[in-house]
């Protein structure tokens, strides 16, 4: 299966509608999202975390809608690789706490450990797409620079 690039705007923005809808329906104000590293005991209230990922879609989606707006070509495989970490290790952060419930006590340390890495990779690959947008936005530059003036 081939993935494509050309409204990749609509998966984020979709994403964070989904995002919203779920922060809506299952997380009321005193649920938290527990992360524990090492000696560290992290705990952010779940509305934040939502209202951090809505707003990480909304903005992703609005930068690749302008940029395809006004046909900056962008490179495909950055695009796979910020879209495919963003949007999975988003639903696998907000999900998981949701079906922790279901798991035995054993293996909350490793769930903790796999939330933790989703969301450095999340982090991680924001710089991507920055440099995705740059990439692009100097090779529109320096098309139009050659472009013979009339």
């Amino acid at each position: 299966m081939r993935f494509k690039c050309k409204k990749t705007f609509l998966l984020f923005w979709i994403t964070g509608i989904l995002i919203l809808m779920l922060g809506i329906k299952y997380y009321d104000d005193d649920s938290t999202l527990d992360i524990n590293v090492h000696d560290t005991y992290y705990v952010i209230q779940s509305s934040v975390v939502n209202i951090f990922f809505v707003c990480l879609m909304g903005l992703s989606g609005l930068l690749y809608w302008s940029y395809s707006k006004f046909k900056i070509t962008l490179h495909k495989g950055l695009i796979q690789i910020h879209t495919i970490i963003t949007i999975l290790c988003t639903l696998f952060i907000l999900l998981i706490p949701e079906i922790l419930i279901y798991f035995p006590d054993g293996l909350y340390s490793e769930i903790n450990i796999l939330l933790f890495i989703c969301f450095v990779l999340v982090v991680i690959s924001q710089p991507i797409l920055i440099i995705n947008l740059l990439r692009g936005l100097i090779i529109k530059i320096k098309k139009l620079n050659k472009e013979p003036k009339v």
